[in-house]
């Protein structure tokens, strides 16, 4: 069918679109949606051809580039759509970026592109981020533009170098280190090497370097002459730096030793008449070679140089030690000099010395120079204590004219004047009785012709008061927490103190004795302790056994401790029947007393079986004297000891540390373990077997008997390791 122009298709369809028909009514109806719906599809079909007529791409990555360098890359525009556009705008955003293209505007057809091109020209190292626009009345594009400034750059390392003195024909070298710290190729393109002294090695051109990397070369100074130079090496390079120089300098020295001594003079001082004073004068060479001292010459008697073997070479940079000796022979001032001759330009070097002779005197010393006698009770004397006087001079005597003693402090051990020859020594044995509480000090001064006349020694001491307060004898039965305190205790009819089936009872600082029975006396008891106390029963029994000892412990008692007691003058002074847990610890136990009944009786130290018949159990003594001595200058009683110390029926005993003698009995021990005790440890004892017939038995035993590091001396007990009090129990 053809239409005429301005005709229409439904009049061309005769009798089945005729004008009384309902189908064609109804076909007229649908034809016309039909239409609609392509009319709108195509209407939005165009609308987005048209949207979409630009086409290029999305983004433009120009990666790294040189700061300073330029990218340029082609960028094509195509115009995709069915109809022509027309691109009316361009503009690009971003530091560095920038574009070249067609003259605008311009007619795109559909199916034709156009081209293009875009720059980067970073300004400076780092990321830059931009767009390219492209914009018509039809359609726009936009792309967008990167890319990142990359930069190398140098590093010189030190910057300057100075080669400081340098001999004359001698090389001095040292390192350079390059390095490109840059995020960008570093190309060293040329450089320039250093003149006169001044050289270089290991360095090439061109040279790159990655970011990060380094490279090594080495410059060397060899004077010719004698003077300061520099010079420089230059690098020329892509950094933006550059160029960059290297500043050189050293001076050349001339190869030739020096001398310094010091000190520049040596004054000596007072010297006696044939004595030496030596010093020390230090020979430094800060020259560049050996320095050779071949003479030493003194202008003067009586200075010498000591152990000087010439010629003496000091290295260069070097030092040296020359002792010079002064030995006056007379009285009155003595100068001089030393004349070191040597290969130095400035030889010869001159020292002077300078010393004053002095007759010869003693020279008296006192050692100690101060005493501390210690605590000691008003009224009572303490123990000695020596100051030995010194004769220091080897060829003059010394006289002590006189010696005085301030407070209440006393020496001996000379008769005055006393002449101490060269090199002799006196000694003095100081006491102290106080007269009053408190601390109190004092001096002994010593006068003498010495140079040095008044010597002193400081003294000091301290006073107690003794007074203890009078006491009968003390029962204690039952009782719990009692203390025994500051008591002076006597008994004429029996045991000065008994406890009876008490629970911890301390007795301390007291003076028990003497007694007509035992001094103690402890029964059935627990935690009994006896500290700082002086017992002395002193009475000798009729008959045996245990009446007169000086702390019996018996019928089960338990949990004992005996420290820091003199004990003494007593059949036993310990004696422990029947009882366990028993510790005796740093005690003094002194010339045991035989009963009547029996010539060799007695003992410091005793654990046996009593009424119950169970014995000892779990014994320890530790760091005791247990000590006998016939000597009745010393002491009240001579002693009457057959076993110092002494384990029968006992379980279990730990003595160690403890100072043991034996008695004069024929058949008396130091240390005792029978054949009815067990597990009995001797540990690390010293006996004394000059005194003591035996100094340890070991009888055959139910158990374990153990002995080690125990050993006999031949050398009987020191005598100030002999006295005892006689009447203060804080002795």
């Amino acid at each position: 069918m053809v239409l005429p122009p301005g005709g229409s298709s439904i009049k061309g369809l005769g009798p089945c679109f005729g004008r009384g028909s309902a189908t064609s009514k109804g076909m007229i109806v649908a034809l016309v949606v039909v239409l609609l719906v392509c009319v709108s599809s195509c209407a939005s079909s165009f609308a987005a051809r048209k949207q979409r007529q630009l086409a290029a791409p999305s983004s433009v990555d120009f990666g790294s580039i040189t700061v300073g360098s330029s990218s340029t890359q082609s960028l094509t525009v195509t115009n995709m759509g069915v109809s022509s556009t027309t691109i009316s705008g361009a503009t690009v955003a971003g530091g560095g970026f920038s574009f070249k293209g067609p003259v605008l505007p311009l007619n795109l057809q559909p199916g034709t592109s156009a081209t293009f091109s875009v720059s980067f020209l970073p300004p400076t190292p780092g990321s830059a981020q931009g767009s390219l626009s492209l914009s018509g009345k039809q359609s726009s594009v936009t792309v967008a533009l990167g890319g990142t400034g990359v930069q190398p750059s140098i590093s010189i390392a030190p910057g300057s170098i100075s080669f400081g003195n340098v001999p004359v024909g001698v090389t001095s070298s040292q390192t350079i280190t390059l390095s490109n710290p840059g995020n960008a190729t570093l190309d060293i393109t040329q450089f320039t090497a250093p003149s006169g002294g001044f050289s270089m090695t290991g360095l090439s051109a061109p040279l790159t370097l990655t970011p990060g990397q380094t490279a090594k070369f080495s410059v060397s100074f060899t004077p010719g002459t004698v003077g300061s130079q520099t010079s420089s090496v230059t690098l020329v390079s892509n950094a933006p730096t550059s160029p960059v120089r290297l500043s050189l300098s050293g001076t050349g020295v001339q190869l030739q030793p020096q001398i310094s001594v010091l000190p520049g003079s040596l004054p000596f001082g007072s010297v006696n008449v044939g004595s030496s004073g030596k010093q020390s004068l230090t020979v430094s060479n800060p020259g560049s070679t050996a320095l050779s001292i071949s003479a030493a010459n003194m202008t003067r008697a009586g200075f010498a140089t000591v152990g000087l073997s010439l010629p003496m070479t000091v290295a260069a940079g070097g030092s040296g030690t020359i002792t010079v000796d002064f030995v006056p022979s007379a009285s009155g001032s003595v100068t001089g000099s030393l004349s070191l001759v040597s290969n130095a330009p400035t030889s010869p070097t001159v020292i002077a010395l300078s010393g004053t002779g002095t007759a010869q005197t003693g020279q008296l010393s006192a050692n100690p120079s101060s005493l501390n006698l210690g605590t000691e009770a008003v009224g009572s004397t303490s123990s000695k204590q020596n100051v030995t006087l010194t004769n220091s001079s080897s060829t003059t005597s010394t006289t002590i004219s006189n010696i005085t003693v301030s407070g209440p402090f006393a020496f001996s051990g000379t008769t005055l004047p006393v002449t101490l020859n060269p090199s002799s020594s006196l000694t003095l044995s100081v006491t102290f009785t106080p007269t009053v509480s408190g601390a109190i000090t004092g001096t002994l001064a010593v006068t003498s012709n010495a140079a040095n006349s008044a010597t002193a020694i400081t003294l000091a001491g301290t006073g107690t008061s003794s007074a203890l307060t009078p006491s009968g004898p003390i029962v204690i039965n039952g009782q719990n927490g009692k203390v025994i305190q500051g008591l002076k205790i006597t008994s004429t009819t029996g045991d000065c103190v008994q406890i009876t089936n008490a629970t911890n009872i301390t007795i301390q600082n007291s003076e028990i004795g003497p007694c007509a029975g035992n001094g103690v006396n402890i029964s059935g008891s627990n935690g009994v302790q006896i500290y700082d106390s002086y017992i002395h029963p002193e009475t000798q029994s009729p008959s045996c056994c245990d009446n007169n000892d000086g702390i019996l412990g018996q019928n089960g008692s338990q949990n004992l401790t005996i420290q820091g007691n003199v004990i003494a003058y007593s059949e036993s002074n310990i004696e422990i029947l029947d009882s366990s847990n028993v510790t005796v610890t740093g005690n003094f136990l002194l010339n045991p007393r035989n009963d009547a009944s029996n010539a060799s009786r007695g003992q410091n130290f005793q654990c046996w079986t009593g009424g119950l018949g169970t014995g000892c159990t779990s014994m320890t003594l530790q760091n005791n004297y247990a000590l006998s001595s016939t000597d009745t200058t010393l002491y009240l009683y001579p002693e009457q000891q057959e076993d110092s110390i002494n384990f029968g029926y006992t379980n279990g005993a730990v003595v160690q540390n403890n100072y043991v003698t034996g008695g004069h009995s024929s058949s008396g021990c130091g240390l005792i373990a029978d054949d009815t005790a067990n597990s009995i440890h001797f540990l690390s004892n010293l006996t004394n077997s000059s005194i003591a017939t035996r100094s340890i038995t070991l009888a055959p035993s139910q158990g374990e008997v153990t002995q080690r590091f125990t050993r006999g001396s031949s050398t009987p007990i020191p005598a100030d390791q002999q006295q005892f009090p006689t009447t203060s129990p804080t002795k």
